[in-house]
Formats: C-alpha cells, structure tokens, sequence
C-alpha cells in the first residue's frame, strides 16, 4: 500500500489555514448567533469556511498543480493578490489603532454631534451606546451645547435611530428634549452630515461653528473627510471604543466603506 507523504511546508501551509479558517468560523458564528447578519459578518465567516475547506484537499490540489503549469501560475497569481490585499488590510487596521484624530481633549464647542450606528430591539447598539456615553459625558462638561443626533429608520420600522438615541440620552442622563436635535432621514455617513445641516439650519447652526462629531474610532478618519468636504470647517473628532466582540468584524466592513466612499468621490 502506497503512502502518501505530505509536503515539507505541511506547517507553513494547510495547519495556518486550517487554524484560520477555524477562528473565522467560530468568532462570526456566533456573531449570526447574536443576529448579526451582515458584510462584516458574513465574508469573514464564508472565508473562514474556504481556508478550512483549502486545508483539507490542500494535497490534492498541489498534486493537480504538479501537473498542470498553467493552473500552477494562476494558482500563485491568486495568493499573490490575496496577500497582497491582506497587506492593505493590515496598514488600514494599524492607522485605525493610530488613530490621529481621536480627540481625548474636546476644546469648547457649540454642538455636539453623534452619528447613528444601528440598533437593536429598539435599543441602541453596543457600538452605538459607547458614541453616546462618550457625547453625554461631553455634554456634561460642555452644557450649553446642542446634541445634534442622526440616524433614520435603518433597522427599525417604527423608530428612528435618532430617536432611540434620544430616549437613550433621557433615560440614563436625562439630557432634556430642547437640547436635542434630531435628523430623522440619514441612512449613511454622507447623509448624516448632509441632512443634519437642513436641521442645525432651522436652528441657526452654521458648518462653521466648532463641533464635536462622536463616532467610533475606526469611522474617525472617513468622517472627518466626508464632513470636511461638505463644509464642516472647525470639526473636532471624538472617538468612542468598539465592543471588543465586533471591533474587527467593523474595522473589516470600514475598510469596504472607505474605498466605496472613495469611488463615490464623498471626500
């Protein structure tokens, strides 16, 4: 009986792949578990189950290989990419972590915004509360500010995002209604500061104005550009703490957003 030995690169080749594919699997299975079914979700998870699935016949494909040169170079070329795809993911992961515009100091300004994130069950998101727990404490500080709040109906049929931020604010710091300004319509970045200008018009808010705008620290860079090309001159970047549980799944789906962005000419 003819035994078949495996490559000498068995360690730097099929066990990586088949750890990575596992960790993939189980961190964004249980995120579904937790109704989390989206982009940042769904991609890692379908290439966690490749990995797992390339670990496996890994031999047979490189024996297939062996003997077909031309499927070896295509082969090489589809790594090459790969990696050199998961270099450009890697660079915007470290400027998210050195994150330059994240303002630990808010200077006095004369509003605060917050960008919406999603909500669940009526309730804000982990990620969500964070923007806002890190706005009222800004708001505690600052009180003569103006809380501008954007989100529009995006998971919830019945409410808003901006006003289940108000609720939020009410209940746990029992920020009063006059001094919260909601935009009811915004259903992306670029509409967050697009619509909340109509808003902060009515109330003779100028884009000039110094404003705090609070949003996570991996959306910092892509909405100071959005803001900025929109005529927000004096904006000051506070940045929030993703949830440890979704932080990369998010900085995942970021790094699509900021190219989309990108091509979108929104900055």
């Amino acid at each position: 009986m003819k035994i078949l030995k495996k490559s000498p690169y068995f360690l730097f080749n099929q066990v990586p792949l088949m750890l990575a594919g596992i960790i993939l699997v189980s961190m964004n299975s249980y995120l579904l578990s937790l109704q989390k079914r989206d982009f940042s979700t769904l991609v890692p998870l379908m290439l966690g189950i490749l990995f797992i699935l390339l670990s496996i016949v890994w031999q047979p494909i490189q024996s297939f290989l062996a003997k077909h040169p031309l499927a070896k170079k295509a082969w090489r070329l589809a790594w090459l990419f790969f990696f050199v795809w998961l270099i450009t993911l890697g660079i915007f992961f470290w400027k998210i972590q050195q994150n330059v515009w994240a303002t630990k100091h808010v200077p006095p300004v004369d509003n605060i915004m917050v960008l919406g994130c999603g909500t669940i069950n009526g309730k804000p998101s982990p990620t969500l509360q964070q923007r806002l727990d890190r706005a009222a404490a800004i708001a505690q500080q600052q009180p003569n500010t103006h809380i501008i709040l954007t989100g529009g109906y995006t998971t919830d049929p019945d409410f808003s995002e901006a006003q289940i931020m108000a609720e939020y604010l009410k209940q746990n710091y029992h920020v009063a209604n006059d001094r919260m300004l909601l935009e009811n319509e915004s259903t992306s970045t670029f509409t967050n500061f697009k619509n909340s200008a109509v808003v902060m018009e009515k109330y003779h808010i100028t884009k000039e104005m110094p404003l705090a705008v609070v949003t996570s620290e991996f959306h910092v860079p892509r909405s100071k550009a959005i803001g900025e090309k929109q005529g927000y001159s004096h904006i000051y970047m506070v940045s929030a703490s993703t949830p440890l549980l979704t932080r990369y799944n998010l900085w995942f789906r970021e790094y699509f957003a900021t190219l989309h962005a990108k091509l979108l000419k929104e900055f």
